[in-house]
């Protein structure tokens, strides 16, 4: 059993307890499926993974673009 990850895990999920009662904190989540995995899903999933992928690029780097240019104006 990989024992770093284990409390590395159970640290995480302490630091999300405490941090989750800030009303400044937001949280998300995304779906990943690993390379060797890809194999089983079928053509249509594989297609709505991959759009799936390409739509989250695309916001991060909208919202990374928004950034640098709050930052360039302030």
């Amino acid at each position: 059993v990989p024992m770093d990850r284990i409390k590395n895990r159970l640290l995480q999920n302490r630091l999300e307890e405490l941090l989750s009662n800030n009303p400044s904190m937001v949280k998300f989540s995304q779906i990943y499926i690993p390379s060797d995995k890809m194999g089983a899903l079928s053509q249509e999933e594989r297609e709505a993974y991959m759009l799936y992928k390409k739509l989250g690029s695309q916001a991060a780097k909208a919202s990374y673009a928004r950034k640098r240019a709050a930052e360039y104006s302030n």
